[in-house]
């Protein structure tokens, strides 16, 4: 049986996650990527965290761990170790903005990246985006930018292997140093 490198790649919201990963899935060709964002939960179920905004629109809270469903994401996970352990050079990337806040999984990443980026500039980003629910008045200032602080402190002891990256820095660049460190690892 194969060994599998689980690469997570996590940080601040439209720091540039799936730009990386997506790069890093085409240069690999036996590798999976699982998306944390795709085992969010649906926008009515129960386990949500509603907050008040201060205009008094309630929203569910998007960057708590309550809002993905973290079995199904570790039922994937553990599907698709399984499935890579009969590959060659067979290669994981976990992608999510609270992959390093939770404490269950029942692997240890191999290499891990967290994206940073300043506050002004990850606003600008995310008024590009478009989201499901969208984002109401308030949401980025009251939420998003006060649960990403939250967050990375929150990941506690697990930060001494973590590698830092600045979400301004080029893209090519950043791919380029992180598949060098994947290289070494593999």
């Amino acid at each position: 049986m194969t060994k599998v490198t689980i690469v997570g790649i996590s940080g601040v919201t439209n720091g540039g996650k799936t730009t990386l990963s997506t790069k890093i899935i085409e240069k690999f060709p036996n590798s999976i990527l699982i998306r944390q964002d795709d085992y969010f939960r649906e926008e009515d179920d129960p386990n949500h965290i509603w907050i008040t905004l201060k205009s008094g629109r309630k929203h569910q809270n998007w960057e708590s761990l309550n809002a993905v469903n973290w079995d199904k994401l570790k039922s994937q996970v553990n599907l698709t170790l399984s499935e890579l352990s009969n590959t060659s050079n067979p290669l994981l990337i976990i992608e999510g903005h609270l992959i390093f806040n939770y404490r269950n999984f029942p692997f240890k990443f191999d290499l891990k990246f967290f994206f940073t980026l300043p506050k002004e500039e990850c606003f600008r980003r995310r008024l590009d985006r478009n989201y499901v629910p969208a984002d109401p008045p308030g949401y980025f200032d009251e939420i998003v930018w006060p649960m990403y602080l939250k967050n990375k402190e929150g990941m506690g002891k697990s930060t001494h292997d973590i590698i830092y990256i600045k979400g301004t820095d080029d893209t090519q660049q950043i791919f380029n140093d992180v598949l060098q460190r994947i290289n070494k690892t593999c």
